[in-house]
């Protein structure tokens, strides 16, 4: 392509002339406007050409006239007003000539303009031997590059394997590794649940001596829901809880870790959970004895234990233990028959 600036199309002052004059003459309408303007963009596309064929529907689609009558009629104005000359088709089968008429100064612009584009034309389709030469040796110098870079992804490629292969014995150490560590989690899921907190470090948690495999899954159960609802549990805590459950037994255990759940309770047990289990064991008269005389037992064995440990006794002990009595032997019972 020449390196000169590209011609411009006269427009501006093709318009400028024509506002002068429709401002002067109040007999123009918007469709003259809008074919005037389209005379003047078919003359700018057909090079700077002022004299041209153009068919009635295409006339009428580029200036957006509907009627073909009112189209003919703004062509011949424009020709009495000295815009054009128009020349209609001797029949149907011939299409009418447009000669667009501007001032001499336009007139000017328009043969530089031709003349321009010429040059242009001519100056772009010229041959440059040269330039395709450049673009040839461009050309092998990109496939020459392309080939070097597939020759050291080969050297790469085989410097891969080389690594892999004496990469072999590491592999197997880590697989024996993997293999390994998947027995320990195996080992890990094994171990019996209600040995672990809520965070899942291992705790050496004291059970009852009553308590079954199904206990403990109740109350890892409980451990698990506790956590989601507070915060965790640690494990003197949990310790602390199965001593208290320790005084009880197994079934109201369950009965406690069921009710939790189902209710929402963040709480095991309460103030009124020995009254509770006093009036379970009273609806058990075929194992009441044994039942008052454990629980009685564990409840003085805590108070003793925390006169030991310098805290003060649970004052509910006794109170519990004649609280059992009452509700099974009566609350006028001879205390000589009572089992502790």
């Amino acid at each position: 392509m020449s390196s000169e600036a590209k011609p411009v199309f006269p427009i501006y002052q093709m318009m400028d002339r024509w506002a002068a004059f429709a401002y002067a003459t109040p007999e123009v309408k918007s469709h003259h406007h809008a074919l005037y303007f389209a005379l003047a963009t078919i003359c700018k596309n057909k090079g700077g050409m002022s004299r041209y064929t153009l068919p009635y529907q295409t006339g009428m689609e580029l200036s957006g006239i509907g009627s073909k009558s009112t189209y003919l009629t703004a062509l011949k104005e424009l020709e009495e007003w000295g815009f054009l000359t128009y020349t209609p088709g001797a029949n149907r089968f011939t299409v009418p000539i447009i000669e667009v008429h501007f001032c001499t100064s336009i007139g000017n612009l328009l043969a530089f303009y031709r003349e321009s584009i010429d040059t242009s034309i001519d100056t772009s389709i010229a041959p440059s031997t040269d330039r395709n030469k450049e673009l040839i040796d461009s050309k092998t110098k990109e496939v020459e590059d392309l080939k070097t870079v597939l020759v050291n992804k080969d050297e790469e490629l085989a410097t891969l394997r080389a690594a892999l292969a004496s990469a072999q014995s590491d592999l197997v150490l880590m697989t024996a590794e993997r293999d390994k560590l998947a027995e320990e989690v195996a080992t890990l899921k094994t171990q019996p649940r209600g040995l672990r907190t809520p965070g899942g470090a291992a705790v050496n948690l004291v059970f009852p001596d009553w308590a079954t495999d199904t206990f403990r899954a109740e109350w890892q159960q409980w451990v698990d829901f506790r956590q989601g609802k507070r915060d965790k549990l640690k494990p003197a805590s949990l310790q602390k809880m199965l001593d208290k459950l320790g005084t009880y037994d197994e079934e109201f255990s369950s009965r406690l870790f069921d009710k939790a759940i189902t209710n929402g309770y963040t709480g095991l047990i309460y103030e009124d959970t020995d009254r509770k289990f006093a009036e379970y064991l009273a609806a058990k008269p075929e194992n009441a004895h044994l039942n008052l005389n454990r629980h009685a037992a564990s409840t003085r064995n805590n108070g003793f234990n925390s006169a030991i440990r310098g805290q003060k006794p649970d004052a509910r002990a006794g109170q519990m233990a004649s609280a059992l009595a009452s509700a099974v032997f009566g609350a006028n019972a001879d205390r000589s028959d009572i089992p502790f």
